[in-house]
């Protein structure tokens, strides 16, 4: 039996364990900032991925962003089928790179085929043929309570302040 922790758990739904959370609050916005304190550690993000091209590079795009935010830590991104990298490439990519510790993080919004079975598998497999290796993978989206927060503000985008005036 193994002492790793199971692979899809409510623990591994929290990217932020092993990190330093420091959170700055302004007005109208919040912003996180992680102090890394292992650098053999990776965060591999999956799109589905598309054979429209502007939508994959939409992707890196995001990831980019990502980076700005979070320099100190690092980020690849992969994809779980038609575009490339695929997740087994990037998996073997990062641990040609050094990482000991990876955590993947699935851009799918709910639990479905693909987040319940196929990046699972993907997963399994790369643990079987690295057992030294730790991997974590992250719920979907939707299970994340910031994720309501910002459908709030999607929301809220569309619906008029409230003046007291009827129209």
């Amino acid at each position: 039996m193994s002492n790793r922790p199971p692979l899809y758990s409510a623990a591994d739904s929290c990217i932020l364990r092993g990190m330093t959370l420091k959170k700055t609050l302004e007005p109208s916005s919040s912003s996180f900032s992680f102090e890394s304190v292992d650098r053999n550690r990776i965060f591999l993000f999956i799109a589905h991925g598309s054979r429209e091209e502007k939508s994959n590079q939409s992707f890196f795009d995001l990831l980019s962003q990502f980076r700005q935010v979070f320099p100190r830590e690092k980020v690849e991104g992969c994809f779980l089928e038609i575009a490339k990298p695929s997740i087994p490439e990037a998996i073997e990519a990062a641990i040609r790179k050094g990482a000991r510790e990876i955590f993947l993080i699935p851009l799918m919004l709910f639990r479905g085929r693909h987040a319940e079975q196929d990046i699972p598998a993907m997963i399994q497999e790369a643990r079987a043929k690295h057992p030294d290796i730790d991997f974590h993978y992250a719920s979907p989206l939707s299970e994340d309570p910031f994720f309501l927060e910002t459908l709030n503000r999607k929301v809220q985008s569309f619906v008029k302040p409230q003046t007291g005036k009827r129209s």
